[in-house]
Formats: structure tokens, C-alpha cells, sequence
């Protein structure tokens, strides 16, 4: 590759893979090569083959995919990460990957049954967190709420999730009552106490005593 003998480098791989069909490094290798220097079809080819030999490296997966989805082939590309789920059932970057591309589509609700599918099989926090940050976009803040009370049960070391609590009721719930105001500071509170040393944490909590003031009095919700 570096005398520009593109051609001879991919015929190396070809010849390395044929050897060692299961060494990653060699599959990347491949990738890497056609991203640079090949076609849109021969990238897939290699991704579509890295795949079939390790079925269960997720990263070849999600790339073939995403390679689909930016050249507008959606339909292919939920159908390859269908193939990534029968190889990755309790992948949490394979679940993900499929409700980004839901989500980013406009498919919101196929976005939430995925999501919902995902706390199901890979209950992970970050699943979690964006279950919530779907139901927070969607402006559906009684479910955001109530996806990162779920995460917290279950991670409350997890400082996004207080985090993103704490911005709702200081932030986006209408009208900003005081009621909100102490919603807030519990949480970033509680998160405090959990995860001492996180840096976001302190500076969204000061930043909520500095806005205190302009929080109003109303009914308790």
C-alpha cells in the first residue's frame, strides 16, 4: 500500500486469509483496504465475508450495516442486523444499532419495541438510558422518567441517568415549578452521593442552584 500496489496488497490479504481465516486483525486489515482504496461493492463483499466467518464479532455487523444504511439501502440493512441478531442475541451493540436505525428513520415506535425488546434480553445501562433518551425526544417525559427510574434500580452508579432526570424537571417540564426545582435537586443529589467523583454531575447541580431563582411557585405535582 505504501508503493501503491493496491492490487498486490489486497491479493497479500487474500492469500493471509486463506491461511487464517478466523484472524481478525486480517479481516480489519481487508476492510480498512476497501474503505480506502476499493468500491462500495467490494467493501460489502469483505464485510459480508468477515461476517460469515466470525459470526459472533459484532463489529463487522454493524459496520456492513451501517455501510448499507448511509447508501439508502434501509431494507438491507435491518436485514443484516437480523442475521447479526441470530448470531448476537443479547448483543447490547447489535439491539442499539437496530433502534438507531429505526429511530433515525422516523420509525419511532419500531424504535421503542425494539428498546423494549433490548431491557429484555441485554439490560444493560446504556440500554436503559437510551429507552429513556427516545421517550425524552419524543417529549413523552412521565416514560423518560420512568425508563431511568427502571436504570437506576438496577445501576445506580450510572451518573447519565441522573443526569438526564435532573434536566428534565429543571429544564423541560411546563411550567418551571419550585416542585420541580426540588425533583431536581434530588436527583443530582442521589447521583451525587453514588458517583462522588463525577465532574457533570457537580457542575449541572450548581448550575440548577444558580437558576433557583427563577423557578416559580405552583401546585405540587
Amino acid at each position: 500500500l505504501s508503493r501503491g500496489a493496491v492490487a498486490t496488497s489486497r491479493a497479500i490479504l487474500a492469500q493471509a486469509l486463506q491461511a487464517f481465516p478466523t484472524k481478525r486483525s486480517f479481516w480489519m486489515q481487508a476492510v480498512e483496504l476497501e474503505k480506502e482504496h476499493g468500491t462500495p461493492e467490494t467493501l460489502d463483499d469483505v464485510l459480508k465475508a468477515a461476517s460469515e466467518r466470525l459470526p459472533r464479532v459484532e463489529l463487522f455487523w454493524l459496520l456492513r450495516a451501517k455501510e448499507r444504511w448511509l447508501a439508502g439501502q434501509v431494507d438491507v440493512a435491518r436485514d443484516i442486523l437480523t442475521h447479526a441478531f441470530a448470531a448476537s442475541p443479547d448483543s447490547e451493540q447489535v439491539w442499539l444499532a437496530a433502534a438507531k436505525l429505526e429511530w433515525e428513520t422516523g420509525e419511532t415506535e419500531r424504535a421503542r419495541v425494539l428498546l423494549q425488546r433490548a431491557r429484555e434480553r441485554a439490560p444493560t445501562e446504556r440500554v436503559y438510558m437510551k429507552s429513556a433518551l427516545l421517550e425524552r425526544q419524543t417529549k413523552n417525559y412521565s416514560a423518560a422518567l420512568d425508563m431511568i427510574q427502571q436504570g437506576l434500580d438496577r445501576y445506580p452508579n450510572y451518573p447519565k441517568l441522573y443526569m438526564m432526570a435532573g434536566q428534565i424537571f429543571s429544564s423541560e417540564l411546563e411550567p418551571r415549578k419550585k416542585s420541580h426545582l426540588e425533583k431536581a435537586r434530588k436527583m443530582y443529589q442521589q447521583g451525587l452521593t453514588e458517583c462522588p467523583n463525577n465532574i457533570v454531575l457537580w457542575t449541572l447541580a450548581s448550575r440548577l442552584e444558580e437558576q433557583a431563582h427563577t423557578f416559580i411557585d405552583g401546585e405540587t405535582n
